[in-house]
Protein backbone atom coordinates (compact mmCIF):
# COMPACT_ATOMS: atom_id res chain seq x y z
CA UNK A 1 0.00 0.00 0.00
CA UNK A 2 2.78 2.36 0.96
CA UNK A 3 4.03 1.66 -2.72
CA UNK A 4 0.98 2.71 -4.47
CA UNK A 5 1.13 5.91 -2.64
CA UNK A 6 4.90 6.38 -3.04
CA UNK A 7 4.64 5.85 -6.78
CA UNK A 8 1.59 8.03 -6.88
CA UNK A 9 3.17 10.76 -5.38
CA UNK A 10 6.36 10.38 -7.57
CA UNK A 11 3.90 10.80 -10.53
CA UNK A 12 2.28 13.95 -9.47
CA UNK A 13 5.87 15.60 -8.60
CA UNK A 14 7.04 14.15 -11.97
CA UNK A 15 3.68 16.17 -13.59
CA UNK A 16 3.92 19.09 -11.69
CA UNK A 17 7.87 19.17 -12.95
CA UNK A 18 6.93 19.10 -16.51
CA UNK A 19 3.95 21.87 -16.12
CA UNK A 20 6.54 24.45 -14.39
CA UNK A 21 9.19 23.39 -17.28
CA UNK A 22 6.19 23.91 -20.34
CA UNK A 23 5.03 27.02 -18.17
CA UNK A 24 8.54 28.54 -17.94
CA UNK A 25 9.25 27.78 -21.39
CA UNK A 26 6.15 29.86 -22.69
CA UNK A 27 7.23 32.45 -20.46
CA UNK A 28 10.25 32.52 -22.28
CA UNK A 29 8.72 31.92 -25.67
CA UNK A 30 6.29 34.84 -24.99
CA UNK A 31 9.65 37.49 -23.80
CA UNK A 32 11.44 36.36 -26.82
CA UNK A 33 8.23 36.90 -29.42
CA UNK A 34 7.84 40.13 -27.92
CA UNK A 35 11.56 40.78 -27.96
CA UNK A 36 11.37 40.10 -31.60
CA UNK A 37 8.76 42.20 -32.13
CA UNK A 38 10.71 45.17 -30.31
CA UNK A 39 13.63 45.06 -32.08
CA UNK A 40 12.14 45.16 -35.37
CA UNK A 41 12.97 41.95 -36.55
CA UNK A 42 9.79 41.32 -39.11
CA UNK A 43 10.72 44.61 -40.67
CA UNK A 44 14.66 43.51 -41.22
CA UNK A 45 13.29 40.44 -42.61
CA UNK A 46 10.99 41.97 -44.94
CA UNK A 47 13.76 43.98 -45.99
CA UNK A 48 16.18 40.67 -46.72
CA UNK A 49 13.42 39.46 -48.94
CA UNK A 50 13.31 42.31 -50.85
CA UNK A 51 16.89 42.20 -51.25
CA UNK A 52 16.75 38.67 -52.19
CA UNK A 53 13.13 39.55 -54.55
CA UNK A 54 15.90 42.32 -56.66
CA UNK A 55 18.85 39.89 -57.12
CA UNK A 56 16.39 37.03 -58.06
CA UNK A 57 14.76 39.47 -60.64
CA UNK A 58 18.37 40.93 -62.12
CA UNK A 59 19.65 37.05 -62.32
CA UNK A 60 16.27 36.21 -64.65
CA UNK A 61 16.89 39.36 -66.43
CA UNK A 62 20.59 38.10 -67.22
CA UNK A 63 19.26 35.15 -68.11
CA UNK A 64 15.92 36.15 -70.65
CA UNK A 65 18.28 38.83 -71.91
CA UNK A 66 20.64 35.86 -73.24
CA UNK A 67 17.37 34.14 -74.82
CA UNK A 68 15.82 34.66 -78.07
CA UNK A 69 12.84 33.62 -77.05
CA UNK A 70 11.17 35.92 -73.95
CA UNK A 71 8.13 34.47 -74.20
CA UNK A 72 6.51 34.01 -70.55
CA UNK A 73 9.24 35.90 -69.12
CA UNK A 74 7.23 37.90 -66.94
CA UNK A 75 5.21 35.01 -65.82
CA UNK A 76 8.19 33.03 -64.83
CA UNK A 77 9.79 35.69 -62.73
CA UNK A 78 6.32 36.43 -60.85
CA UNK A 79 6.32 32.35 -60.67
CA UNK A 80 9.64 32.24 -58.54
CA UNK A 81 8.67 35.80 -56.03
CA UNK A 82 6.15 34.04 -55.08
CA UNK A 83 8.18 31.05 -54.41
CA UNK A 84 10.86 33.50 -52.82
CA UNK A 85 7.72 35.27 -50.83
CA UNK A 86 6.41 32.19 -49.36
CA UNK A 87 10.11 30.79 -47.61
CA UNK A 88 10.58 34.50 -46.83
CA UNK A 89 6.81 35.91 -45.90
CA UNK A 90 6.84 36.40 -41.88
CA UNK A 91 4.83 33.69 -40.84
CA UNK A 92 7.39 31.14 -42.09
CA UNK A 93 10.16 32.53 -40.49
CA UNK A 94 9.31 33.97 -37.36
CA UNK A 95 9.87 30.63 -35.36
CA UNK A 96 13.25 30.36 -36.88
CA UNK A 97 14.11 34.17 -35.77
CA UNK A 98 12.41 33.31 -32.31
CA UNK A 99 14.52 30.35 -31.94
CA UNK A 100 17.76 31.82 -32.11
CA UNK A 101 17.10 34.06 -29.26
CA UNK A 102 16.01 31.73 -27.46
CA UNK A 103 19.04 29.86 -27.69
CA UNK A 104 21.31 32.94 -27.19
CA UNK A 105 19.87 34.67 -24.46
CA UNK A 106 18.36 32.75 -21.39
CA UNK A 107 14.98 34.16 -19.73
CA UNK A 108 16.24 37.29 -17.10
CA UNK A 109 18.43 38.24 -20.61
CA UNK A 110 15.59 38.70 -22.60
CA UNK A 111 13.63 40.36 -20.06
CA UNK A 112 17.13 42.99 -19.68
CA UNK A 113 17.11 43.27 -23.09
CA UNK A 114 13.49 44.14 -23.79
CA UNK A 115 14.04 46.81 -20.75
CA UNK A 116 16.94 47.86 -22.55
CA UNK A 117 15.49 48.25 -25.81
CA UNK A 118 11.80 49.63 -24.36
CA UNK A 119 13.77 52.54 -22.92
CA UNK A 120 14.56 56.01 -24.24
CA UNK A 121 17.99 55.25 -25.18
CA UNK A 122 16.96 51.68 -26.73
CA UNK A 123 14.74 53.12 -28.82
CA UNK A 124 17.03 55.65 -29.70
CA UNK A 125 19.77 52.59 -30.79
CA UNK A 126 16.69 50.81 -32.44
CA UNK A 127 16.03 53.90 -34.56
CA UNK A 128 19.95 55.37 -35.19
CA UNK A 129 20.68 51.05 -36.24
CA UNK A 130 19.79 51.17 -39.62
CA UNK A 131 21.93 54.42 -40.47
CA UNK A 132 24.80 52.86 -37.97
CA UNK A 133 25.24 49.83 -40.09
CA UNK A 134 24.65 51.50 -43.51
CA UNK A 135 27.87 54.00 -43.14
CA UNK A 136 29.09 50.38 -41.44
CA UNK A 137 28.96 49.10 -45.05
CA UNK A 138 29.98 51.98 -46.66
CA UNK A 139 33.50 51.73 -44.62
CA UNK A 140 33.65 48.29 -45.62
CA UNK A 141 32.94 49.59 -49.43
CA UNK A 142 35.60 51.62 -49.34
CA UNK A 143 38.17 49.62 -48.12
CA UNK A 144 37.39 46.72 -50.56
CA UNK A 145 37.55 49.03 -53.50
CA UNK A 146 40.87 50.16 -51.87
CA UNK A 147 42.31 46.64 -51.51
CA UNK A 148 40.76 45.30 -55.04
CA UNK A 149 44.03 46.51 -57.07
CA UNK A 150 46.11 44.61 -54.55
CA UNK A 151 43.86 41.44 -54.74
CA UNK A 152 44.38 41.55 -58.59
CA UNK A 153 47.89 42.04 -58.07
CA UNK A 154 48.08 39.11 -55.63
CA UNK A 155 45.40 36.79 -57.69
CA UNK A 156 47.68 37.84 -61.21
CA UNK A 157 51.06 37.00 -59.23
CA UNK A 158 49.54 33.44 -58.15
CA UNK A 159 48.61 32.86 -61.86
CA UNK A 160 51.90 33.92 -63.30
CA UNK A 161 53.67 31.72 -60.87
CA UNK A 162 51.75 28.84 -61.27
CA UNK A 163 52.55 28.33 -65.14
CA UNK A 164 56.02 29.09 -64.44
CA UNK A 165 56.21 26.39 -62.03
CA UNK A 166 54.24 24.20 -64.46
CA UNK A 167 56.74 25.28 -67.29
CA UNK A 168 59.53 24.14 -64.92
CA UNK A 169 58.38 20.97 -64.37
CA UNK A 170 57.60 20.44 -68.27
CA UNK A 171 61.15 21.39 -69.14
CA UNK A 172 62.39 18.89 -66.72
CA UNK A 173 60.07 16.20 -67.54
CA UNK A 174 61.72 16.89 -71.01
CA UNK A 175 65.08 17.13 -70.27
CA UNK A 176 64.80 13.60 -67.72
CA UNK A 177 64.00 11.38 -71.10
Amino acid sequence: MGKKYFYAGLIILSVMFVRSISADEDSKRKLTEELVSVLGVQNLADKMFEQVRLLQISQIENVISSEKDSTGATALQENITELIRKKFEWEAIKNDYIAIYEEAFNEEDIKGLLDFHKSPLGQKLLEKNPEIMEKSMEIGKKRMVGIIPEVQKTIKDWIIERKNVKWEKLGEEKTKK
